[in-house]
């Protein structure tokens, strides 16, 4: 799910669908994997607008190619409709979302180290958007947007727990892309302002809140959080 859509069989072989609907059917159970998804539902959220005289036929005869494919008896029916059941690894978002979770309690509790593996490995997942190709569908922006916040957490935390480490090396790059990206996470700034500061570049680091005043000055009428202030308070007086 973390990019393209890409299937295997149990023996890892690839059998991603080739038909659109049946792409788009499946894309839709592994997003609302272990609760029922009725035919009406899937009728409406795979032909938006006029479905077809055919379309609850149609999902049959895709729910039949899906088992075929999976070469396993899913998705199941249930009562008027259709549910996926997975288990815990066998889909990388969930993967990700259990790493990315431990990764942040590691950095919570005080193991860098640990955090900085966790979460690598979770972000290491990520192949591009969530389901990039069904990104006009409706159903799925929820879901996208929920796991690409997660992902955006995971990447500062990660940076944090680096930081954290003294490990500053090709931080400022990173995250200066980064902030360009979504200029509108101060912690992304903040962690950039001292990646420069701990590189020896605060003068650079000072311009950086400059430069996030401005933007928030002009897109918001806000001006920067308490901690993003007291930041630059103190790399300016060590400077």
């Amino acid at each position: 799910m973390l990019g393209p859509l890409e299937v295997e069989d149990g023996t890892g072989r690839p059998v991603t669908p080739t038909r659109r609907k049946q792409r788009e059917l499946l894309s839709l159970l592994l997003v609302r994997a272990g609760t029922v998804v009725g035919t009406a539902e899937i009728v409406d959220c795979l032909w938006p607008g006029r479905p077809p005289a055919s379309a609850r036929a149609n999902v049959h005869s895709y729910v039949w190619g899906l088992r075929h494919l999976l070469a396993a008896d899913r998705p199941v029916r249930a009562g008027r409709g259709y549910l996926l059941d997975l288990a815990a690894d066998e889909c990388d978002a969930m993967v990700f979302e259990r790493l990315a979770a431990a990764g942040g309690a590691a950095l919570a509790e005080g193991r860098p180290d640990e955090a900085v593996a966790r979460l690598g490995s979770a972000l290491d997942l990520w192949r591009g958007p969530v389901l990039a190709g069904l990104d006009h569908a409706d159903w799925l922006a929820p879901a996208a947007a929920r796991l690409e916040e997660a992902r955006l957490t995971a990447v500062e935390d990660h940076v944090q727990a680096r930081l954290l480490l003294g490990r500053v090396r090709g931080l400022p790059a990173e995250l200066t892309d980064a902030t360009s990206r979504y200029p509108l996470r101060e912690r992304l700034w903040g962690q950039l302002m001292l990646a420069l500061h701990r590189s020896g570049r605060s003068a650079e680091a000072l311009a950086a809140y400059g430069r996030l005043a401005d933007l928030l000055d002009r897109e918001l009428g806000a001006r920067p959080g308490p901690a993003i202030r007291r930041l630059h308070r103190g790399i300016r007086a060590d400077a």
